[in-house]
């Protein structure tokens, strides 16, 4: 499932494409997303695209609020055949082949925006208010996450560390492969109970989610099967994983094999020799 920074990348990558054209016309091809009132949508400009935790939002307000809210889920995947202009001109991007049909497909003035999703898990909602857009938890790359808020919302839980970073109404946008990177860069065991972390264990586990999503989103993501940029491209930050799918393999810091646990049903991955604690 596409996080944080496979969503941030495919926002940046389609906010200058999109922001300033107008839709022409909205194509529904799946049932499930039926809802979806092509008139309502009709000739609105789209005036910004951004992340919203897990979600990309296309903001089409003007005299009152509208957007449209996208969920990726698991497979689902923005692709834009058409021009687009760039520091050498125009250039055409088409979108490769996905081995089906897409679910939506927004016509614009000088190209479409196609919505592929094998899995048809992925959601699309128009929205009427801010309120609606809103991340359920707190904006990881943001000022809000600090150590104190950090340490403010787990000392109740009695979730272990990874389950806690998982929870989308806590901090919004970390999910399973970020999860396990940045408790290794912060050297703390995805199985510590999170409510006993101390303010310098919070301060690293902060710092490390700030570092490791900032270094995934200028890689644009990280790609193992399903997640694409909107051109088709794969993900860069699959080079630099330190722990995450390495199982048996030699830790890079201490040579230590990584081990993989389940929890919740997710792959876990860590050092326990990195991760004491």
């Amino acid at each position: 499932m596409p996080e944080l920074p496979e969503v941030e990348t495919v926002c940046r990558e389609l906010s200058p494409i999109l922001t300033g054209r107008r839709i022409k016309s909205v194509q529904i091809l799946d049932e499930k997303l039926a809802h979806i009132s092509g008139s309502e949508l009709r000739g609105k400009k789209v005036t910004r695209v951004f992340r919203s935790g897990k979600q990309v939002v296309f903001d089409l307000s003007s005299n009152s609020p509208l957007f449209i809210l996208v969920h990726l889920r698991m497979t689902g995947t923005f692709l834009w055949d058409g021009e687009t202009v760039t520091d050498t001109g125009k250039m055409f991007l088409h979108p490769s082949s996905t081995g089906g049909h897409p679910r939506l497909s927004i016509h614009f003035e000088g190209g479409k925006l196609h919505f592929y999703d094998t899995r048809r898990f992925g959601t699309v909602e128009i929205c009427h208010s801010t309120e609606e857009i809103a991340p359920p938890g707190l904006e990881p790359l943001g000022d809000e996450l600090t150590p104190e808020s950090f340490l403010s919302l787990v000392k109740n839980s009695k979730q272990s560390a990874k389950q806690f970073l998982l929870r989308q109404d806590r901090i919004a946008g970390i999910g399973n492969i970020y999860a396990s990177e940045i408790l290794f860069d912060a050297r703390v065991s995805p199985r510590r109970q999170v409510k006993t972390l101390t303010h310098k264990e919070a301060e690293r586990i902060v710092v490390s989610t700030k570092k490791i999503l900032a270094l995934a989103v200028e890689l644009a993501g990280t790609t193992f099967s399903d997640f694409r940029r909107t051109a088709g491209e794969v993900g860069g930050y699959q080079e630099f994983l330190k722990v995450y799918e390495r199982g048996n393999e030699e830790c890079r810091v201490c040579r230590t094999s990584i081990r993989r646990i389940v929890q919740q049903q997710r792959s876990t991955y860590y050092c326990p020799t990195c991760q004491k604690k």
